[in-house]
């Protein structure tokens, strides 16, 4: 049953109903017994980045993130940290590097990290980036949880815009905990503005 989907991966993960199918094997099988997938979706860079964009490809680009070995989706996950301020801001690809996030390596979510921080303005501004920035702060260390808050509360209106959106809300009130932690907000009144635009 599964070798029908051998050449097939491509068009399947993108298909409204077959994706179903595709992403029930992926759970059930072993993670060794869904190499093929990995390696079709690896055929190029383009199309792994078209298929993390897709509203049901990108299911199935989360789901190997969350079964497979680091080393088996080494190479997947390479290719989406290097597009991941694209990915970021789109409504599905954002999906794809919060799983980067849960289920990447630390040195991934290093770069992950260095990408917010270069790029928070438009991440933050961009409802699906929230969401990354909500993971990211989540699962950072707490010397890259003080990076990204930084970044973030360097542009006054970006807490703001944040906490707009549900997922970040906790995210923007992680962040004041972090600053106010480490004395980078030391003003009470800095604190009570923040606070009270939320």
């Amino acid at each position: 049953f599964v070798r029908e989907f051998r050449g097939n991966v491509v068009m399947a993960a993108k298909h409204q109903h077959a994706n179903h199918v595709l992403q029930k094997c992926i759970k059930v099988l072993p993670a060794e017994c869904v190499q093929f997938v990995v390696d079709e979706l690896m055929l190029s860079e383009d199309l792994l980045i078209l298929v993390a964009c897709n509203r049901h490809g990108s299911r199935i680009v989360q789901q190997l993130l969350a079964k497979c070995k680091a080393s088996q989706v080494s190479g997947l996950t390479e290719v989406l940290t290097r597009h991941a301020f694209k990915l970021s801001c789109h409504c599905f690809g954002s999906w794809v590097v919060q799983h980067v996030i849960r289920f990447g390596t630390e040195q991934q979510l290093y770069w992950l990290v260095r990408m917010i921080e270069r790029n928070a303005g438009a991440v933050c501004r961009s409802t699906p980036g929230i969401g990354v920035v909500a993971m990211a702060i989540q699962h950072a260390s707490q010397d890259d949880q003080i990076w990204i808050a930084r970044a973030v509360f360097q542009e006054p209106e970006l807490p703001t815009c944040m906490a707009c959106v549900p997922q970040g809300i906790g995210a923007v009130m992680r962040m004041l905990q972090v600053l106010i932690d480490c004395d980078h907000i030391s003003p009470p009144c800095s604190l009570h503005k923040y606070i009270a635009d939320l």
